[in-house]
Parts: C-alpha cells; structure tokens; sequence
C-alpha cells in the first residue's frame, strides 16, 4: 500500500444514528449506526471527487428515494443506505457520489432494467444490456462495497486490506489488466465527471449524477 492509498483509510467519526421521518419503519440491519453528516453544499471542494469524504445525510438520501419509489421496502432502503454511509469512509470513497450513482443505475433501485434486486449489484457491474443482467453479490453489504471497490479501481487503487473477498469479477479484470494505472487513459479517474464515456457511453452519465446529487440535497 503505497502512501496515497494509505491516505484513503477513513478517519474515525462518532456514531450517530441515522434521522429518519417520523412514523418510518425502520428494522435492526446489524450494521454499525450510519455517520450522520451534515447537508452541504455542493460548492464544497470534494463535491466532484469520486475519493474522499461524503457529506449528504443519510436522511436525504432516503426522503428522495421514497419519493421517487414510493413502494420500495422502508427497510431494505434503510440497510442499502446504511451500507453505504458505513463503509464508504473505510474503502476512502465519497458516499455522496457512489449513493447518487446507485441511484440512476438502479432507477431509484426500482431495478426495471436487466439487473434485479436480488442481485445486490448496485451499480450494473458486469450489465452490458441486451438481457445480460451483470453479476450477483450476496448481500446487500457485499454489492454496496463491490460497487465502492470498483469506484476505487477507476480511481487507479487496488481494495484495502480485508476487502479483496467483495470485489466483482469486473473490478479484478479491470486492475489486473492495468486499466487503472497512471499510464492508462481510463485511469485515474478520480472525478465524477470522468466518469462520462468510461463508466457509461452516455456523454452526460456524470451529469446526471450531480443532478441526483442535487435533488438529494433538496429533499
């Protein structure tokens, strides 16, 4: 582990549960209590960055969610977010970026596509259309740290210490190729907007991220 990705490792930050709204049915998911953060503004500097900290609360996230897909289980939503804001400080991801991610890819994770939920696959990894539905993880746990490890590997970082279990046979393919090196143009794309025409074809993929981003914030 070279000195950047050991600058990766998440800082400790005091458990706080997460504020849902009221009247919400929420169950025991077993994970660590979510880090809440405070809503701000998307002018802050790790805003575009795809590495780093996430500040959305994890409340948002899930008024926004609700709203776009009112039939959608209050507790599997409530562990999906919890999966996220867990474990996105320690794999040095912004939760911020991997959640409004999720959230196109999955459709509001109405999962209307090729891709199904109980697939965990978050992020349409492995998904090249056509009926192809991608791969499969085994928890909702497992797909939220495989789709965060393969953010990694397009920022041009191998997995920490302790997560090469969860990574997707894509992700493996990807690093162990040499896309994500320096010397490769696929790599390091370690902003949002680099994403466009690498992730997805879509020319506006990392727009449409930021949008999400932005409707989070709003809710």
């Amino acid at each position: 582990m070279n000195i950047e990705d050991k600058n990766l490792v998440a800082q400790q930050y005091i458990p706080v549960p997460i504020n849902y709204p009221p009247g919400t049915r929420v169950q025991n998911s077993n994970l660590p209590p979510v880090q809440s953060q405070p809503t701000t503004p998307l002018t802050r500097p790790n805003a575009n960055t795809i590495l780093g900290r996430g500040g959305i609360n994890g409340s948002n996230f899930f008024r926004f969610i609700k709203l776009a897909n009112p039939a959608i289980n209050d507790a599997y939503l409530a562990q999906v977010i919890n999966a996220y804001i867990n474990y996105a400080p320690l794999l040095g991801i912004n939760s911020d970026a991997a959640l409004s991610q999720a959230i196109l890819e999955t459709g509001s994770f109405s999962f209307k596509g090729d891709v199904k939920p109980y697939q965990n696959n978050f992020a349409g990894i492995g998904a090249t259309g056509g009926g192809n539905p991608g791969e499969s993880f085994s928890s909702i746990e497992h797909g939220a740290i495989a789709h965060m490890l393969h953010l990694r590997a397009y920022c041009g970082f191998w997995p920490p210490a302790g997560y090469e279990p969860s990574m997707a046979q894509r992700t493996r393919f990807i690093l162990g190729a040499g896309l994500s090196t320096i010397k490769n143009p696929r790599a390091p794309n370690r902003l949002i907007p680099d994403l466009s025409g690498k992730w997805a074809t879509d020319p506006n993929y990392a727009k449409k991220i930021r949008d999400v981003m932005n409707s989070v914030i709003r809710s």
